[in-house]
């Protein structure tokens, strides 16, 4: 399986890749925002369900903020293209071969975005089925405004529920070593400088509770997601918190980053072309098409898994 996975996961990283300048358009040259535009000062967004933005000045302006993640991402990704160790070609290589144990943070995110879509889909069409539980977003009231919430969001919600919430306790649960220089490298990578996996069982129900707060807070507000999301969300933030655990902050964030930004640029692209409102966009054949290659990835990801698994145990025994 490692040719086609390979193969698949070069094509999610093209359409990663080609989402930045598609994402800046959205943000500086559409109209999805009717009158607010991305000149609007970042303060007025409290009107749209934003109301921490509120303490901001006047000449800090929503286009600003918007850059300010963006560049960020653009860093994580770079990072994640080149290291750490090996590059994501020479990685893309190794999974040719069926090696999963590759260092590199982009093939890592790449491959646990799609088991976190396949997951999701899963979990979306049980309720549905079985429930009639449908999955409905806030009304934040602005296209361009939940555009610029969806990009800030993955690097905010893994500050807090992955680097303090799981981060922290991890370093407090597992440190051999007090400093400031060793809690920074913790918290970049806990499962490579913290001596976990010796006794996993407290990391894993750290990660377990973590996911539950997330995803109770996607829905206890009024204005939050429907109640539908909320398995959902708790089963996104167990799989990164693991992803953030094992592989460190850049492949999480990345992973989070792929759900939100990544896949709303493409759905306001396509939304502004036909001239849909963004669910509606999401319903067109693009998406099915889409949707279809990164459960296919999914699939073939948890397989490999398995199948490493069921071989290293063999090797034990």
């Amino acid at each position: 399986m490692g040719i086609p996975h390979s193969a698949l996961l070069s094509i999610i990283l093209g359409m990663m890749a080609i989402s930045f300048p598609f994402g800046a358009y959205v943000m500086f040259d559409t109209d999805i925002g009717s009158n607010v535009t991305f000149q609007i000062p970042a303060a007025h967004i409290a009107l749209f369900g934003a109301e921490s933005y509120s303490i901001l000045p006047q000449y800090i302006q929503l286009g600003d903020l918007f850059m300010v993640f963006w560049l960020t991402y653009v860093v994580f990704f770079s990072i994640a293209l080149v290291g750490p160790k090996r590059d994501v070609f020479v990685s893309l290589k190794e999974r040719v071969l069926g090696v999963m144990d590759t260092p590199n943070y982009m093939v890592h995110a790449l491959s646990w975005f799609s088991v976190l879509v396949l997951a999701s889909v899963a979990i979306d069409t049980i309720q549905v089925y079985t429930m009639g539980l449908e999955i409905v977003p806030p009304d934040i009231g602005n296209d361009l405004v939940q555009f610029y919430l969806v990009t800030a969001s993955p690097l905010t919600e893994e500050v807090l529920y992955r680097v303090l919430l799981v981060g922290l306790p991890l370093f407090a649960i597992y440190t051999h070593r007090i400093s400031l220089g060793f809690l920074a490298k913790s918290l970049w990578h806990p499962g490579h400088h913290l001596h976990i996996h010796d006794n996993a069982k407290r990391a894993i129900v750290v990660i377990f509770i973590t996911g539950i707060i997330f995803g109770v807070s996607h829905v206890m507000y009024d204005d939050s997601w429907s109640a539908g999301k909320m398995t959902q969300a708790a089963v996104s933030g167990i799989i990164l918190g693991y992803v953030y655990y094992r592989y460190g902050f850049a492949c999480a964030l990345l992973v989070h980053w792929a759900t939100n930004y990544f896949v709303y640029s493409y759905g306001h692209i396509v939304a502004y072309i036909g001239e849909w409102g963004i669910q509606e966009a999401f319903r067109q054949p693009f998406f099915d098409t889409i949707q279809i290659i990164f459960i296919i990835t999914g699939a073939i990801t948890v397989t490999m898994m398995v199948e490493r698994r069921i071989i290293l145990r063999a090797r034990q025994t």
